[in-house]
């Protein structure tokens, strides 16, 4: 299944074996930006301009819980390896950890001065985040620390993505520019 979201709040679900488009979800607030599958793909995530993030189980396409994570856009969503953890974090001044079984919060991190337009967990502990100020940023969940900044882009960085054990992170940039 692909989901695609837009400018309101629906998503919609499009069978990849057909291309045809089928179900639709309805996804608090709107203009969703971020959307992303849980490993196992047992739970869909998605967020937008209210803040709010809905969770959904994928075997009935019901929701499961809404977290009332951020006053502003989320602008991007990355669950944990293992699916127990869920990081946000957008227009606001922080990154945000959920327990995706509770909804509670795990823990924060500040980002400003950037926004956030993309997270990823390198590993169980560490987790990246690129943004408005051209640089990616590695925070530890254990410490709650900034443990290194990662820069060379001269655009804002849009999509991170990293390997299982935590050897590499790829980043992509406005400047039209990937650095491993």
């Amino acid at each position: 299944v692909l989901v695609a979201a837009g400018f309101d709040n629906k998503l919609v679900l499009i069978q990849t074996h057909s291309a045809v488009a089928g179900r639709m979800l309805n996804c608090s607030g709107g203009d969703i930006r971020a959307v992303t599958f849980s490993p196992d793909g047992r739970r869909l995530a998605a967020g937008g301009r209210d803040g709010t993030i809905r969770i959904w189980n994928t075997a009935a396409w019901q929701p499961e819980r809404d977290i009332a994570a951020h006053h502003r856009r989320i602008r991007a969503l990355a669950f944990s390896a293992d699916g127990l953890q869920l990081a946000s974090a957008g227009d606001g001044p922080n990154i945000r950890v959920w327990n995706t079984a509770s909804g509670a919060e795990e823990g924060h991190f500040p980002c400003r001065p950037a926004k956030i337009l993309a997270i990823s967990f390198v590993t169980p502990h560490l987790l990246a985040a690129g943004g408005s100020d051209n640089t990616v940023r590695i925070w530890s969940l254990n410490s709650g620390r900034q443990e290194n900044v990662l820069v060379g882009h001269t655009g804002s960085v849009a999509a991170l993505a990293s390997d299982r054990q935590g050897r590499w992170i790829v980043s992509g940039s406005f400047d039209t520019t990937v650095r491993f």
